[in-house]
């Protein structure tokens, strides 16, 4: 025989509660980060429109004209190649010059003088020795340095008490 159907349409169980307000929960979430995220992009793209306009005013920004040189051109063609050579003098490895001459001094020799040409190959010395020996022996430390090469004694003059006052050239060897 057959059972009786029973069908309830009313139950009399209710279904749980925490998937409404977890749901709500995570919406509320999500909702703050996507506010968040849009807030600094906003700051990020206000700072890099007022970049933009900050480069756009300094490319249409008058650049200052070079004022054409007073004067002569070939006065002032001079004077730059006069400054130009002082600029090269001033980059001449001075600290390695004076140490090589330092290594090279002798007890009875006396440096007067140090001029560099302004090729920067060529350095005039001149000094003075109690003797011609010397002169010839600083001539010959001279030439046993690493950094002078081939030195030629100018002129040299004997005194009343017997030194010499001497003006040398030598080759000066720079290194790469």
């Amino acid at each position: 025989m057959m059972r009786r159907l029973e069908l309830d349409f009313l139950s009399a169980t209710r279904p749980p509660r925490w998937p409404g307000p977890a749901l709500l929960a995570a919406g509320l979430i999500c909702g703050i980060a996507v506010t968040t995220a849009y807030v600094q992009a906003n700051g990020e793209k206000t700072l890099l429109q007022t970049q933009q306009a900050e480069a756009r005013k300094l490319l249409r920004r008058e650049m200052p004209q070079l004022q054409r040189p007073m004067g002569d051109p070939t006065l002032v063609a001079k004077e730059l190649a006069h400054a130009r050579l002082v600029l090269s003098d001033l980059a001449r490895p001075w600290d390695a010059m004076f140490g090589e001459l330092e290594h090279a001094a002798h007890a009875h020799v006396a440096l007067l003088g140090v001029q560099p040409s302004s090729a920067g190959a060529a350095v005039r010395l001149r000094g003075e020795a109690r003797s011609y020996e010397d002169l010839l022996d600083y001539i010959a430390r001279l030439e046993q340095s690493e950094r002078f090469g081939s030195v030629l004694l100018a002129s040299h003059e004997e005194q009343d008490d017997g030194s010499v006052r001497f003006s040398l050239v030598t080759k000066w060897i720079q290194r790469q």
